[in-house]
């Protein structure tokens, strides 16, 4: 009797689960390369979601940037031999999506179109390029294959399956894909060194980044919290403790001031943004400065340091060379010496 009322509750289910399907509700197929059900077709589509993941390739900090997905769904094929196609080949249609910026996990969600005619339907569908700076976007075509059922009286019809391949018809079937966000770290110091080294002094640099031609920066540039700098402007407004500002495109410039021991780092950056650096008093007032590279470009993992070190040295003048005063103190001892004995034998003769 368990068993049977087990059995049944089971029936009662399945039997919920396609008529909400068949009333248009949106499914998440746990897998999608096995057929969902039977759902009648009604004049509500019929949806179903593919799950986009972003992969973050940077140090902890890493945020994912805001994004808009946009997807191409090709006219389709039809494929049922000896059935007059339908004309034109109903097709499938993926909204856009708005990707709010840090979200991991984004669902696309496929409305499949009224079908009249049973056979098997095939799609491509391509993620489109929306130029978000630091994003690696899905290069494969996926291929959307709808089957087409005659349903349980005539006229009616059933999706039979779906399935979607990844690369090819025949590629792996999948029910998500992955994107990746690269993100890369610039720390910028200063060190003041030599024994006329004015470690009080305040040094003046621009510094400047550049999106990814065509590209857009919809990702936070944030300050590290352990940055210890005296300012940090753009124009004349100090950054934010919030850091940059998304949704940039073209340049940006920024004025930092440091002191000797101070350095700023900003995190986030997306790779492929250009960095420069430029040092306002190098090589001034008697300084040495020495910097590795001033310029590079953002990579994903990867902390790019640019180090500024200004030297100042002087010869002291002591009145007597450091190059001779040894020899001089060793000529002193011996004078002393010989003064010493000469008194001691004066002594003894008296």
């Amino acid at each position: 009797m368990k068993k049977f009322l087990a059995i049944l509750l089971a029936m009662m289910l399945a039997m919920v689960s396609v008529a909400a399907l068949a009333e248009g509700e949106t499914t998440t197929v746990p897998d999608i390369g096995k057929e969902i059900g039977n759902p009648a077709i009604g004049t509500d589509p019929i949806t179903f979601i593919i799950t986009k993941t972003y992969e973050k390739v940077g140090n902890d900090s890493a945020v994912n940037p805001a994004d808009v997905l946009k997807f191409e769904v090709s006219e389709g094929s039809f494929e049922n031999a000896g059935t007059t196609a339908p004309s034109p080949i109903p097709a499938p249609t993926i909204a856009d999506v708005t990707v709010n910026a840090g979200t991991d996990i984004a669902e696309i969600k496929v409305s499949l179109p009224a079908y009249t005619v049973p056979g098997v339907y095939s799609y491509q569908i391509k993620e489109t390029d929306t130029n978000v700076a630091g994003i690696t976007y899905m290069s494969d075509t996926l291929y959307l294959v709808v089957t087409v059922i005659n349903g349980e009286t005539a006229g009616s019809y059933k999706i039979g399956g779906i399935a979607v391949h990844k690369g090819s018809a025949t590629g792996t079937k999948i029910d998500d894909f992955v994107n990746t966000y690269g993100a890369g770290t610039l720390e910028i110091s200063k060190t003041v060194a030599g024994n006329q080294g004015d470690t009080a002094k305040v040094w003046n640099f621009t510094v400047t980044l550049t999106a990814p031609e065509g590209d857009t920066v919809n990702a936070p540039i944030t300050v590290k919290t352990d940055s210890n700098f005296t300012s940090f402007k753009e124009g004349e407004t100090a950054v934010p403790a919030t850091g940059i500002a998304a949704n940039w495109t073209g340049t940006k410039t920024f004025a930092l001031q440091l002191k000797h021991g101070q350095k700023i780092t900003l995190e986030n950056i997306p790779a492929g943004v250009t960095y420069s650096v430029s040092e306002t008093e190098a090589n001034q007032d008697g300084y040495t400065t020495t910097v590795g590279s001033e310029t590079g470009t953002v990579a994903a993992k990867v902390d790019s340091t640019v180090d500024y070190t200004n030297t100042k040295n002087i010869v002291i003048d002591t009145g007597i060379s450091v190059d001779t005063l040894p020899y001089m103190m060793i000529m002193a001892l011996a004078l002393l010496g010989a003064a010493l004995l000469v008194v001691r034998r004066r002594k003894e003769q008296f």
